[in-house]
């Protein structure tokens, strides 16, 4: 798949500045939208921020001002009646490149449009070039019955502020992940399949073994170094978190030194002579159960949005912290996961802090029932 880098200058009434942002031509406009939103919003608690499904992307092309439009201003949709359809019936879902948006495009984020979708696929049809559409002048219901889809809310909303948008609580998104295909095509689009850039393998009528065998294995190779260049930026970031949570202050918490004391005790009373038993009794007390819970889940403490890629970019981290929590050593091979790999050579040096760690909260004065009280 080609793709080219344009800057789009976000115009907003509420910003002094305009922002430029950096997409791919082969970003669907919920892609755009969302990466316009982190930018723009980059500041603002994420529960705050408008929603991909309250605002529309508006583009605006002063060349097509003799479409009946003033301001040449053209909503783009990730899905309207320009959109492409296979004869096998899947469709295409739009991207920049498709309506011709080119480097420093001037677009905006406008509230959700909530009138007809005629006018907006008018401008849509006559930007692309593919000629008069046949629509309903009455609003289209937008529902996708029979159809493999990504199902998203489309319910507008229209919400003042100060010239611009009003952030609202953002409580429903979590059930919406992705991005949104929005109201403004009607009852003819119905039916079929949708995809972004490429149809998944397994529903095309040709998974043949020699192209399953080459995507399988062309993606080690081709990422094998964007892999490594990203985990040497990420390195000291990790490095300064674990030595963080893994080091004894003065103000230790002293529920934690007289639950390990409790354990250092079962284990004389039980005469449990192995060390691994009892480091694995503490390692699921505390690092297991309290901080791999909060790598996985940064929105548990903060106020953000942890999208699919950053799940799988922390449940990284997340494996690495309970693969030096362990000491049993790792088999790793060829075949293990580059996951797994990445960090190899830094576990040993993981699992020698939280054994210290262990160490170190051993050292620390009993706490006395009056201080627990």
């Amino acid at each position: 798949v080609s793709a080219n880098t344009v800057r789009c200058c976000v115009v907003q009434d509420e910003l002094e500045e305009d922002v430029v942002v950096r997409v791919l031509d082969c970003d669907s406009i919920s892609q755009v939208k969302s990466k316009i939103l982190d930018a723009v919003y980059k500041n603002t608690p994420f529960s705050l921020r408008p929603t991909l499904d309250e605002v529309d992307l508006e583009w605006r092309c002063g060349q097509y001002t003799q479409l009946g439009n003033p301001g040449g201003h053209i909503v783009l949709q990730d899905v309207d009646i320009t959109s492409k359809i296979e004869q096998n019936g899947w469709k295409k879902i739009n991207s920049l490149a498709h309506y011709g948006v080119k480097e420093k495009a001037l677009v905006s984020l406008v509230p959700k449009q909530i009138d007809s979708p005629s006018h907006h696929i008018y401008q849509a049809v006559s930007v692309v070039g593919r000629g008069e559409p046949v629509y309903s002048a009455s609003p289209v219901h937008s529902s996708y019955d029979g159809r493999t889809v990504y199902n998203y809310p489309t319910n507008p909303a229209n919400y003042p502020m100060h010239t611009g948008f009003s952030p609202q609580p953002n409580s429903s998104y979590a059930a919406h992940p992705g991005p949104v295909y929005s109201q403004g095509f009607g009852q003819e689009m119905a039916g079929g399949n949708m995809y972004h850039l490429v149809r998944p393998d397994h529903l095309q009528n040709i998974p043949t073994a020699a192209n399953l065998g080459r995507s399988h294995k062309s993606i080690p190779e081709i990422f094998l170094t964007r892999l490594l260049s990203t985990k040497g930026t990420v390195q000291k970031f990790v490095d300064d978190f674990f030595g963080t949570i893994l080091k004894v202050p003065q103000n230790f918490p002293p529920p934690v030194k007289w639950l390990f004391d409790i354990l250092d005790e079962a284990a004389l009373q039980h005469n449990v002579s192995s060390p691994e038993v009892l480091h694995a009794w503490k390692s699921n007390c505390l690092p297991l159960r309290f901080w791999v819970n909060f790598i996985k889940n940064p929105d548990f403490i903060f106020d953000v949005n942890k999208t699919v890629t950053t799940d799988s970019c922390l449940s990284v981290i997340a494996q690495t912290f309970m693969d030096s929590c362990s000491l049993n050593e790792n088999i790793l091979g060829k075949d293990s996961p580059s996951s797994k790999l990445l960090f190899a050579k830094d576990i040993p040096l993981y699992r020698q802090l939280v054994v210290q760690f262990y160490e170190n909260i051993q050292a620390l004065p009993q706490v006395p029932d009056q201080e627990l009280n």
